[in-house]
């Protein structure tokens, strides 16, 4: 599960991906509807998960409106202060657990682990 901003406009976009490189460069060269209109995008944060469902229901929790309003106060806020954050699940659907610097991202780079 990742979240995407766009400083300029105030913008964010969630999402889940199994290869953030590769989904983070279709956002940016317009793939996709929403995100083609509010581009250049940055990732500020992204939590790792090893089953899809799971990823889905936290995605799905941040584009509610509680999710909307912790999102703006604990990761949008702060984004503009630091630099993004990967959080580490351990198979838990609650993820607010550990926060580390996101380093760079390879093409390979797996967000979810099928299992």
């Amino acid at each position: 599960m990742y979240i995407l901003i766009n400083k300029k406009r105030n913008k964010t976009y969630v999402g889940i991906t199994n290869n953030l490189a590769r989904r983070l460069k279709e956002h940016n060269e317009g793939k996709s509807l929403y995100t083609s209109r509010f581009g250049p995008w940055n990732v500020i944060y992204v939590e790792y998960f090893k089953k899809r469902s799971e990823a889905r229901s936290r995605e799905k929790y941040f584009k509610s409106a509680a999710g909307r309003r912790k999102m703006k106060k604990n990761i949008v806020g702060p984004a503009s202060r630091r630099r993004a954050t990967r959080v580490e699940a351990g198979g838990r659907s609650s993820a607010w657990l550990e926060r580390r610097p996101v380093t760079a991202m390879a093409g390979s780079e797996k967000i979810l682990e099928k299992s």
